[in-house]
């Protein structure tokens, strides 16, 4: 059985991180798995130690320091256990297991970047540089596809428990939109209530609940008061209980500036839901006029209006996509791909 070493910055609620989780506790019976958490952020620990996955916590920050640290901590791990490949997710992961590539001995490393933004040039530039470093660079989907990664680039998307969310909870009486992330700039949550305000003008028959924990709480909730929409904008902070909350709304909006491929957009995707997002990321390479709506941000408030007058006739949309999802996008079948591209890279 192979053996896998993963790699994160933590495994608080996001999508990299739901992926890492659904895919060592799906795949236990294909190879054996260890996860290595950089940092502090812990709110999923839990699902992964009670599936009988070893956890290491290195506690560490984003600092000169907290890089040797970490380094010499990895250390520790690799010379002690052999793995077939050391799976980062994301950019930092990536860095440590490069330098380690470089400094210690030669290890078989896959990269999956999960988002089409580094936010620096610095970033692209060490990945674009380190390519030969790497053995495998994943992908979720074409329009990820830029010159820093590997040419023999793999398209493995992100995946859900797709029984999960084949649920028949009764919808809210009230059209209602949920907006489902951490509550960081990416998600682009202090626009959006500008948006909202726009609709709010116009249309009376919604409500925005938006789900998630982040460092733009207290920006949010200041400007919902200050623009008086706090009458359709709901704010549910962290929730465990996701599956069932998308089986009883009607539509999963996400105004983002940039993404990968989002697993709350697949898991709504898996509820059945109209799903309505910015063409950003990989998103365009799945949600198509018939499986969705993509809108601009400058189009954002007309064409959520336009939901909120046609929802009945625009619905089916969200049945063509659940039918995609459950063909596509199952763990157990990116599990397995997973599994092919570890035996052939090692």
């Amino acid at each position: 059985m192979k053996k896998i070493l993963h790699i994160i910055v933590g495994l608080n609620a996001g999508g990299a991180e739901m992926l890492l989780v659904d895919l060592v506790r799906n795949s236990n019976q294909l190879f054996y798995s260890e996860v290595i958490i950089l940092g502090d952020y812990f709110d999923l620990l839990e699902r992964v130690e009670s599936a009988g996955v070893k956890v290491h916590q290195f506690h560490i920050d984003k600092s000169i320091n907290g890089f040797r640290k970490g380094l010499k901590a990895l250390a520790k791990i690799l010379n002690n256990q052999e793995f077939d490949v050391v799976h980062a997710h994301m950019y930092h992961g990536l860095m440590l297991a490069t330098w380690y590539h470089i400094f210690y001995r030669k290890i078989n490393i896959a990269f999956t970047p999960n988002n089409v933004s580094f936010k620096s040039r610095f970033r692209d530039l060490f990945v674009r540089l380190m390519k030969s470093r790497r053995k495998a660079d994943i992908l979720f989907g074409e329009s990820m596809i830029k010159n820093i990664y590997r040419d023999d680039y793999r398209i493995i998307t992100n995946a859900i428990n797709t029984k999960k969310f084949d649920l028949n909870e009764k919808k809210y009486d009230e059209l209602t939109f949920i907006q489902v992330g951490r509550l960081e700039p990416q998600k682009n949550h202090l626009h959006f209530l500008d948006i909202i305000r726009e609709v709010k003008e116009q249309r009376k028959n919604f409500r925005v609940c938006i789900i998630g924990k982040g460092e733009l709480e207290t920006p949010i909730n200041n400007k919902i008061a200050k623009l008086g929409i706090g009458d359709v904008v709901e704010m549910w902070g962290y929730r465990t209980d996701i599956a069932e909350i998308c089986n009883k709304v009607h539509v999963f909006i996400m105004p983002s500036l940039w993404e990968g491929l989002p697993v709350s957009m697949l898991e709504a995707g898996a509820s059945g839901l109209l799903v309505f997002c910015t063409p950003v990321g990989s998103i365009p390479d799945y949600i198509t006029e018939e499986t969705g709506i993509l809108s601009s941000i400058d189009d954002f408030s007309n064409n959520m209006i336009k939901i909120i007058d046609h929802y009945e006739d625009l619905k089916v949309k969200g049945d063509n996509l659940k039918k995609k999802i459950f063909e596509d996008f199952d763990i157990s079948s990116i599990a397995q791909k997973h599994l092919e591209l570890y035996k052939e890279i090692s």
